[in-house]
């Protein structure tokens, strides 16, 4: 399992908007040790590496992660998909989420 995948929002300049102090690890680590392939988007994030993810990506994440919060699998990870939903809820148009593994 990586030490921390954080979260940043970029926009089109590559200037950061904001930045979060919430760590993807677990509930990366525990998503790709259940998922049968319902979340693509999802499981896309990289532990190891930079994902980017655009508004699309995130409208479409915002509905996988919908699902996964009521599915008993994910319960040790509720919290932290509630919280991710709300950052890629308030990403605007031109700006971009960045998750940024270890």
């Amino acid at each position: 399992m990586s030490q921390h995948i954080g979260i940043k929002i970029i926009d089109q300049k590559n200037q950061i908007i904001n930045e979060y102090d919430l760590n993807l690890s677990k509930l990366v680590h525990v998503f790709k040790q259940v998922d049968n392939g319902n979340y693509p988007l999802v499981y896309s994030i990289d532990e190891y590496d930079n994902t980017w993810f655009n508004r699309s990506q995130c409208e479409i994440a915002i509905k996988e992660l919908e699902e996964m919060v009521n599915n008993e699998k994910f319960i040790d990870v509720k919290n932290d998909i509630i919280n991710l939903s709300k950052i890629l809820s308030s990403i605007e148009r031109y700006n971009y989420v960045l998750f940024i593994g270890d």
